[in-house]
């Protein structure tokens, strides 16, 4: 017989759901330009997602664009967001705003 309670299980599903909802409401706000990605960057929120996936959620950039970025900084695009140095962050938040100077 199992001695885990009925609840604990539940509440791993509900701690669970608030994390994703948590990293929808960031990519939605990545998406509509209410945060920038140096924000997004050091948004506890982001830490558990990749780095394609955070780059992919911005304004007219999808996997491709994602993984070209993630090609140019060099960082794997598997990358988890928390694991990146401080110099990773910095290459890709300066490579994102010289983008966004060009359009």
């Amino acid at each position: 017989m199992s001695t885990v309670s009925i609840s604990q299980p539940l509440q791993a599903l509900a701690a669970a759901n608030k994390v994703r909802i948590d990293r929808a409401e960031l990519r939605a706000d990545l998406k509509h330009q209410r945060i920038t990605l140096r924000a997004a960057l050091d948004d506890p929120r982001a830490q558990g997602m990749t780095v394609s996936r955070l780059l992919a959620s911005q304004h007219r950039w999808g996997a491709h664009r994602a993984r070209q970025a993630c090609l140019t900084v060099p960082v794997s695009e598997n990358r988890l967001v928390g694991d990146l140095t401080g110099r990773q962050r910095e290459a890709l938040a300066q490579l994102i705003e010289a983008r966004r100077n060009q359009e």
